[in-house]
């Protein structure tokens, strides 16, 4: 698998504007979804109980005892709660919420300049939470690192947050210094977080190695940074072998005939990797879904990477997506891991750190291969998936694993983590991991909504109401006042676009989801007569000045049969069920319900406020 990483990086098809320069509209649906995160255990930093409490302020990251375990919490939180609080500067507590923030990043930057530029704890000699900070660390530079160009007074004009974000960059040069060395002598663990997460490395300083800071740095500090990435992929899990093999292409091979060496087609393969009942041959790191979900950009950065635009890590990448969704998809668009691979069957749980992650490597996958079948799976994911984590609106309680279609909420194995903590399907806050890390869905979500094209056109990728907060300038000088998305999507099929002030002509492209094929649009009232094919972005030419845009996506109710189920090798168990759908959206079936007063099923009485209503 090791690639000659050689900057500069083939070029990413979309780039996303940077995070300040979009905001969610008040009243609309999703500036409620982030209030609720920022009410709710987000904002509250509310994320323990029992003899841990409060796995961010506590965390020995920020100068706190510390917890049992990887001490992923603050790190996981911080990836969502970092752009979270730059969405919503319009609620105060936005603000007090990026203060805070701040004062834990200063923290982290003071204990490195005194550590030799390690970022972070090492717990038990495990260095992946540095990893997830890095990741976190850049939407702090993509927001603050320069002051635009004309830009009223506002977070992004405060001298103090563009010193940090600068401080920012030499901390991740710095700490790639430290990781590299580390590396040398304690290389990556097979078995570990670390050797599965490798990529997260990757993300990180793809986006470091594709800005201004990097022909800013000397040789040098490149040399290090190309040389980490080297090391990392290296000695990290080779996932393509792993994602590409099969019986006749095996990743590994057994003196046993029962154990199959290859990525899992089955359910009972699934569960034998899961329950490790084929160790050491085969691992369960490899089919976690949380693993895997953070893996499958790995094809879309190695193709930035490799330097040489070689189109087939593209190719590669959308086969693997595809491969693993047809053995393990469910119809709200995510794989079935709970907290392992698990086939195809309704009735098996998605961990809701797996949904997250999905939607952030789609994402890039997207923004690098420009393959528009990525963004209608994270739709789909957005606004099923997501919102099926969370027990109800006040985001204050969160569903460990979510099912498709599962009858009861029982404490019951099988399919549950173990045996000693029972009923992982249940409601209630059970690992601090899905609890911090669900943070990120809709914040990132939002954040990548309008993208540059690789041309300079401007892209709408997802809809929802938000507006600028700021012009748009675009690399040959057109400039763009404002632009605005008016829509109640994904339960209305209209959206609205008001653009303001345009300087010359520009191209502005529409997402055009793969479910709709009658999409009309209209440009300042008059029908445009172009064909609008479906699964594609749709090119408009918007002149000069201001101009109201609307298109119409016609939400047809559809059905979709839904495959076999493979419960064993060589085994296809017709199920005659079906997925129906409007637009985005999933239909359910509301069903009465008994509850029994008389069982508990969360693990820990103090894992709700006062009055807090659990499964």
């Amino acid at each position: 698998m090791p690639i000659n990483i050689s900057p500069p990086l083939s070029p990413a098809r979309y780039t996303p504007l940077p995070l300040s320069t979009v905001s969610p509209t008040p009243g609309g649906w999703m500036h409620s979804q982030l209030t609720a995160q920022l009410h709710g255990l987000c904002g509250k930093k509310w994320l323990g109980g029992g003899p841990y409490p409060g796995h961010v302020e506590n965390s020995s990251w920020v100068g706190g005892a510390g917890y049992d375990g990887l001490e992923e919490a603050y790190t996981y939180w911080l990836n969502g709660a970092l752009p979270l609080s730059i969405l919503l500067q319009d609620d105060d507590n936005g603000g007090l919420l990026l203060e805070e923030i701040e004062y834990g990043i200063d923290y982290v930057f003071d204990m490195a300049r005194e550590n030799g530029g390690w970022l972070g704890p090492k717990v038990n000699d495990s260095p992946w939470s540095s990893f997830r900070f890095c990741t976190a660390i850049t939407t702090y530079i993509d927001a603050f690192d320069s002051t635009p160009t004309g830009a009223a007074a506002d977070i992004t004009t405060d001298p103090k947050r563009t010193k940090r974000a600068k401080r920012a960059v030499l901390a991740m040069f710095q700490h790639a210094s430290s990781l590299l060395d580390y590396l040398k002598s304690f290389p990556l663990a097979p078995g570990s977080w670390e050797h599965a997460r490798w990529v997260e490395l990757l993300e990180a300083y793809a986006y470091l190695m594709s800005s201004k800071h990097w022909s800013a740095s000397d040789q040098g500090q490149q040399d290090v940074v190309v040389n980490l990435l080297t090391v990392a992929q290296q000695q990290g899990f080779d996932w393509l072998a792993w994602l590409e093999s099969n019986e006749s292409n095996p990743f590994v091979n057994s003196s046993d005939a029962s154990i199959r060496g290859w990525f899992p087609s089955n359910t009972a393969d699934s569960d034998a990797i899961g329950e490790n009942r084929w160790l050491p041959t085969v691992d369960r790191q490899w089919t976690h879904g949380v693993n895997l979900a953070q893996a499958l950009q790995v094809y879309a950065l190695l193709y930035r990477l490799d330097s040489t635009n070689d189109t087939t890590w593209l190719d590669r990448g959308r086969d693997a997506f595809d491969r693993v969704m047809d053995l393990h998809g469910q119809s709200t668009g995510v794989f079935t891991a709970d907290e392992n691979l698990a086939g195809r069957e309704p009735n098996r749980g998605t961990e809701t750190c797996a949904v997250v992650e999905l939607m952030n490597s789609a994402f890039n996958s997207f923004s690098i291969s420009g393959d528009v079948r990525y963004l209608d799976q994270v739709e789909l994911v957005a606004y099923n998936a997501l919102p099926a984590a969370f027990f109800n609106g006040t985001m204050w309680s969160l569903n460990y694993y979510q099912q498709v279609n599962k009858i009861d909420a029982m404490q019951y194995p099988p399919n549950c983590e173990d045996d000693a903590r029972p009923c992982q399907y249940c409601f209630g806050l059970l690992f601090e991991c899905c609890v911090s890390n669900h943070v990120q869905g809709w914040p990132k979500f939002v954040m990548r909504q309008v993208q540059i094209s690789a041309e300079g056109h401007v892209a709408i990728t997802q809809y929802f109401s938000a507006h600028t907060t700021r012009s748009i300038e675009l690399s040959d000088g057109t400039t763009i006042g404002s632009l605005r998305v008016a829509t109640e999507y994904p339960f209305s099929q209209m959206i609205d676009i008001e653009i303001n002030k345009v300087s010359q002509e520009f191209v502005l492209e529409l997402r055009i989801p793969g479910w709709c094929g009658d999409a009309r649009i209209e440009l300042d009232g008059r029908m445009m007569p172009e064909t609008v094919s479906r699964g594609t972005m749709h090119a408009l030419k918007i002149p000069a000045g201001s101009h109201a845009i609307s298109l119409l996506l016609p939400m047809k109710i559809r059905i979709e049969r839904r495959p076999p189920n493979l419960p064993f090798p060589g085994v296809a168990v017709p199920t005659n069920a079906a997925t129906i759908l409007r637009g985005p959206l999933v239909y359910a079936m509301p069903r009465e319900y008994v509850l029994d007063v008389g069982m508990v099923f969360d693990n820990e009485d103090s894992n709700s406020p006062v009055g807090q209503a659990q499964g």
